[in-house]
């Protein structure tokens, strides 16, 4: 009977390794895009841009990123937010990661602009990052 049991256990504890593993293998086709060099990636492959805004500030509600391509080669799917401090905590960051997909295959210039607070001004227009993204078969 003992036997059977550590049996049992041992499979499933094998069977969970093998499915985390996989798990993580899935996720592994997410890159994170530089504004310093070219971005080769491939087609199919999910990019992320990293950003952050200040956590308890006036801002912290209202920010939004909007993403412009020259070609359209890409488009942004959807912002992960994740608050990796203590509830106790004043101050700090909350990441937001910028996933974006790919369309097509090309090279493109994609500038993505950050606004911290509505109404928009055109201040705001001359605060972006540009991120250079040649995508392959």
């Amino acid at each position: 009977m003992k036997w059977l049991l550590f049996t049992t256990f041992l499979s499933l504890a094998f069977f969970s390794c093998d499915y985390f593993r996989q798990k993580s293998v899935k996720n592994s086709n997410r890159f994170v895009l530089r504004n310093d060099s070219l971005n080769v990636v491939k087609l199919g492959d999910t990019l992320l841009i990293l950003e952050y805004v200040c956590r308890a500030c006036a801002y912290e509600e209202s920010t939004n990123f909007v993403l412009l391509d020259s070609l359209n080669l890409v488009k942004l799917h959807h912002i992960e937010t994740y608050d990796n401090n203590s509830e106790l905590m004043t101050g700090g960051t909350i990441n937001k990661n910028l996933v974006i997909v790919t369309n097509l295959t090309g090279t493109t210039s994609v500038r993505v602009y950050t606004f911290l607070k509505p109404p928009t001004t055109k201040e705001d227009s001359s605060n972006y990052t540009t991120y250079n993204i040649k995508i392959t078969n």
